[in-house]
């Protein structure tokens, strides 16, 4: 990752950490279930999402808001998948406005 290497190198340390947490999120991805499990979560909840995502493109969130009834959905302009490397500054702030919002 041209650029990114710091960020590529904690990735892969994290995942060697934790690899059960991977091959859980690669089973439900690739199982479909992850909207499913969705309804699951009742604690306030982000949805972050770039209008330019194509890893999970924006015309899927209703399938999520429609499943957690306390999210709150952000969609980024000109954001794509990987916001939180590509402009941790903005996302940061929006994490933290979001949290404020909740704890409120």
């Amino acid at each position: 990752v041209r650029g990114k290497a710091l960020v590529a190198r904690a990735f892969a340390a994290n995942l060697l950490r934790h690899p059960a947490s991977l091959v859980t999120t690669v089973r439900m991805v690739a199982s479909r279930r992850i909207v499913e499990e969705a309804r699951r979560i009742t604690a306030p909840t982000l949805l972050l999402w770039g209008d330019r995502d194509r890893t999970i493109p924006p015309r899927l969130a209703p399938q999520f808001t429609d499943r957690l009834p306390r999210s709150t959905l952000r969609l980024v302009r000109d954001g794509f998948h990987e916001m939180a490397t590509a402009r941790p500054d903005e996302t940061a702030a929006i994490i933290h406005d979001f949290i404020s919002r909740a704890q409120a």
